[in-house]
Formats: structure tokens, C-alpha cells, sequence
């Protein structure tokens, strides 16, 4: 069975979230907020994604991420391979961190942006 593609384009907003494996935590140390959000800026600063809201808990996270160039899963993918591999190699663990092929939802309108927003907000 394949994966059906994700519904991205330039300047989509999108909802996107993923879980630890087994609900395991994934921020366990201050280090890992850190570096995980260095990898968020990092697809920030190459200008694949705009990120206008982020929560992040200890066995999963929640971003609000505005696609530039419609590469949403490259975005992903520099945030979430580089984060699994620190986490492992800091911890002398090795196999999946995350559930999986992240989350994500396109926002479709002002309404559901607010809900996002206040979601979000709300964890």
C-alpha cells in the first residue's frame, strides 16, 4: 500500500505534529528542546518553512509551519532525522525515536487557523 501524497504548495499553512514511538518521551533534557529547535530554524533559515506557532511536549510535538516552497517534507525531514539520530547517539540507543511519517493537516481557512492556534496554545 503507498502513502498518499501530502497536499502541500507554496505558502500553505499546515498543522503538523508526531508522537514517540511506543509514547515514549523525546524530550527528556533541556538539550533536546534545544536542539530540536535549532533544527526547526535551520529549515527556517533555508527558507522552506515559516513557523508562526510550536508546542512541544515530552512524548510529542505540534507545530504551525507556513510551507514557502511547497517542500514540506523536506522540512521535516531536516528537522526529524538529524533530532532521532542526536537523540540516539547522546543516549547509546539506536532504532526509531518517532511513531512515524509525521502528522500534518493543511489549514483551510481563518477558522480553522484559530482553532490551530488556540490547540496549540491550549498544550
Amino acid at each position: 500500500m503507498t502513502t498518499p501524497r501530502r497536499m502541500d504548495g507554496i505558502g500553505t499553512l499546515h498543522h503538523v505534529s508526531n508522537r514517540g514511538i511506543a509514547q515514549r518521551a523525546i524530550f527528556e533534557q533541556d538539550a533536546d528542546f534545544r536542539f530540536f529547535l535549532s533544527r526547526i530554524a535551520r529549515a527556517s533559515h533555508e527558507r522552506l518553512i515559516d513557523v508562526l506557532d510550536f508546542a512541544l511536549l515530552s512524548n510529542h510535538w505540534h507545530l504551525l509551519l507556513k510551507s514557502l516552497v511547497g517542500r514540506l517534507s523536506t522540512a521535516m525531514a531536516m528537522i526529524e532525522q538529524p533530532f532521532s539520530a542526536w537523540f540516539n547517539k547522546t543516549r547509546g540507543r539506536d532504532g526509531p525515536l518517532l511513531r512515524g511519517r509525521f502528522w500534518s493537516r493543511p489549514i483551510s481557512d481563518d477558522v480553522d487557523l484559530r482553532a490551530v492556534l488556540a490547540y496549540i496554545s491550549l498544550n
